[in-house]
């Protein structure tokens, strides 16, 4: 019996030593918030437009250069590039992700985007689509819905990651 005690306690020791090393970080929380722009007219629109790649003045799927519709995939990869939306027929740009850090107010749907970016954060953690539609101060850590990103810096000299749910 004696020996079985050790090895839990060994063993319960490694495990809370473990979490205290690789869990001190608090940087995998979202502390920014993306909202679907119009670069067009630089007002927000709902966050379908951005999560099926349609065309805010139509509801239609928008065409790639070649015509084609894109994919939700190209979507998907349009919107990691930034940039002020997904690329159109003639150059033109459709809605895009616009981003806001914590304690930003952002505008209810319809109205004028000021004081955020089309490029989304590089060093922290954020969230696409799911900010209330009515407008708000954002705090990205209590949105409902969206998409987070998250991205880890590793601790003790180690390398950063970035995935997305």
């Amino acid at each position: 019996m004696t020996t079985r005690r050790s090895q839990v306690v060994v063993l319960g020791m490694t495990a809370v030593l473990a979490g205290a090393i690789t869990g001190c970080s608090s940087g995998t929380r979202p502390t920014s918030a993306g909202v679907c722009v119009d670069p067009d007219s630089n007002t927000r629109v709902e966050d379908r437009y951005c999560d099926q790649c349609l065309d805010p003045r139509t509801g239609k799927p928008l065409r790639k250069p070649n015509g084609q519709p894109y994919t939700e995939a190209e979507c998907e990869a349009q919107h990691r590039r930034g940039g002020g939306g997904v690329l159109l027929l003639g150059g033109m740009r459709g809605p895009g992700w616009y981003y806001y850090n914590n304690g930003a107010r952002v505008p209810r749907v319809g109205g004028a985007v000021s004081g955020g970016s089309f490029s989304a954060p590089s060093n922290h953690s954020y969230v696409r689509g799911g900010v209330d539609r009515n407008g708000t101060t954002l705090d990205a850590s209590k949105v409902k819905g969206g998409k987070t990103t998250t991205i880890s810096r590793g601790g003790f000299g180690g390398s950063g990651s970035k995935g997305s749910s």
